[in-house]
């Protein structure tokens, strides 16, 4: 088992910028901190190349490809649950409506001693092609079905492929984003029980959205992709945005919200500004801290 899981996606080692910058001088500065990488990344490519040599702390490095997959000739579903269909087509519509619940019961279906649920089972079955028929009537019954079932594909089957994923043990996961990072860091916890760390950046929805906008394979008129957009899929797996109210919610519920007033203008501050607070008037960890009854906690790093 190692201290700190990290869950990037997209990022560190295989890409330079700020996120990875970030990264690679908390696992080199946290020297006596074991780590395990899990990075989530679209497809395989053999010609990647780090950016950054993760240093020897870093004991696990994982990958998922989100949309690498192995079509099995002949798939056995002898062992998983049957009539499964109705209670997932519930558990969808929950999805769509912001109410997340159902995610440990269907974690521990992934996951248990004789697992009752698959990758395989909820991409290549016939209760999965039936499912998808009824989504599609309960949709988008007037667009092409064909583009319907890809999109469904395309969005879902990454959400399935990170149920089934064996995670590296941890004491803790630290994920830098929400989205598909974020579901990593849900599933985990939910699966070990481990505290996650949150450190959300704020753009992942919208990264998203632009890469939907700009993305030549998806037709430009009323079609899967965007019903689906409609429903804010990548909104509702950005599920933990940083904003005051979550933040009150959270706090009221026990939990703990690490709050830097300074953001990145004072984590990119020069030496000759060491040890100078830049809040400016960043001050409203102060209300939140207030209205969710709370104590605030200074934390100095040096």
């Amino acid at each position: 088992m190692v201290d700190v899981c990290l869950i990037l996606e997209g990022t560190y080692p295989y890409v330079s910028g700020g996120v990875s910058s970030w990264v690679h001088q908390l696992v080199t500065n946290l020297s006596n901190t074991s780590f395990a990488i899990l990075h989530l990344s679209a497809n395989q490519d053999a010609a990647r190349e780090f950016k950054y040599k993760p240093p020897s702390n870093v004991k696990i490095f994982q990958e998922i490809f989100l949309h690498d997959y192995h079509y099995p000739d002949k798939p056995d579903f002898k062992s998983l649950a049957k009539n499964w269909k109705p209670e997932y087509l519930k558990h969808h519509k929950e999805f769509h409506q912001g109410k997340y619940g159902f995610l440990s019961h269907i974690v521990k279906q992934f996951h248990s001693v004789h697992p009752k649920l698959s990758f395989e089972e909820m991409t290549f079955s016939k209760p999965s092609w039936e499912m998808v028929k009824e989504l599609y009537q309960g949709s988008a019954p007037d667009q092409s079905f064909l583009d319907y079932f890809w999109t469904w594909r395309f969005t879902h089957m990454p959400l399935f492929k990170i149920l089934g994923h064996q995670f590296p043990a941890a004491s803790v996961y630290h994920t830098v984003s929400t989205g598909y990072a974020g579901l990593c860091s849900a599933v985990a916890k939910i699966k070990t029980g481990a505290p996650v760390i949150l450190t959300e950046h704020g753009i992942y929805t919208r990264e998203r959205k632009i890469e939907i906008q700009e993305a030549d394979w998806i037709y430009r008129s009323e079609t899967l992709i965007e019903a689906e957009e409609k429903k804010d899929f990548f909104k509702k797996i950005g599920i933990v945005v940083g904003d005051r109210d979550l933040s009150i919610e959270m706090l009221k519920k026990g939990e703990i919200c690490i709050a830097m007033p300074g953001g990145a203008l004072e984590w990119g501050k020069s030496s000759r500004h060491k040890y100078q607070l830049m809040w400016e008037d960043h001050m409203g960890f102060i209300i939140v801290a207030l209205k969710a009854k709370v104590p605030i906690i200074p934390i100095v790093t040096i």
